[in-house]
């Protein structure tokens, strides 16, 4: 072996795991609920909805019932279908202990591809709210993502014995590599440019949705 490729092997040795251990400290920076994933099952029967809050841990505000621009974050909804594309993406704004509901049948209603998948993955991502005041989840870096997000995913289970039951569960926290939230808002703004108004997702309302009567 030449004198030349061992020193660049032993270059490569020496800077491979700084470059590693980089991205790794760029991820443990963010703050631990910033990103939040959860699975709807069965899209097309209508049940299925998303209830977020704001916990106020990022808000600066005392004045009871009030808060300011500090106050607010930006729940960025990214969704993707069994095949791991990224078919929709929008936001919400939430301001502290307020609530806001999305019907999972309205994220997908208008997807990039013109198809509503039978099941999707959902990824909320808690950004600050821009000074612009309007959130933008095709335009998020590291530094602008928020704590205080907090997540309920309302979905329907095919029962044993037939029929269907409805259950909720918190979203669960993950782990956000650099790479994926390139790939998530890089993946919107395509769409955002692109997508001819497809792949924009319905936003969020005010309040939580009623149970299903069974």
């Amino acid at each position: 072996m030449s004198k030349t490729i061992c020193r660049s092997l032993f270059i490569l040795a020496v800077i491979s795991p700084c470059l590693f251990a980089a991205d790794v400290d760029v991820a443990a920076d963010l703050p631990a609920d910033a990103f939040q994933v959860a699975y709807a099952p069965h899209v097309t029967l209508g049940f299925e909805h998303v209830t977020i809050t704001n916990s106020g841990n990022f808000g600066t505000s005392t004045t009871i019932g009030g808060h300011d621009a500090n106050d607010l974050i930006c729940a960025d909804l990214y969704v993707f279908d069994p095949a791991q594309e990224l078919i929709a993406c929008c936001s919400c704004t939430v301001t502290p202990n307020d609530l806001q509901t999305v019907a999972t049948s309205q994220l997908v209603s208008d997807s990039l591809t013109s198809v509503v998948p039978p099941a999707v993955t959902i990824g909320l991502l808690a950004t600050q709210t821009p000074a612009s005041g309007f959130c933008d989840p095709g335009s998020v870096t590291p530094a602008a993502l928020a704590p205080g997000l907090r997540a309920w995913n309302t979905v329907v289970h095919v029962e044993p014995g037939g029929g269907y039951a409805v259950t909720e569960f918190p979203f669960s926290l993950a782990p956000l590599s650099p790479a994926e939230l390139f790939k998530m808002t890089d993946y919107c703004a395509f769409i955002e440019a692109d997508g001819t108004f497809n792949g924009i997702c319905k936003s969020c309302v005010l309040g939580a949705a009623g149970a299903a009567k069974q």
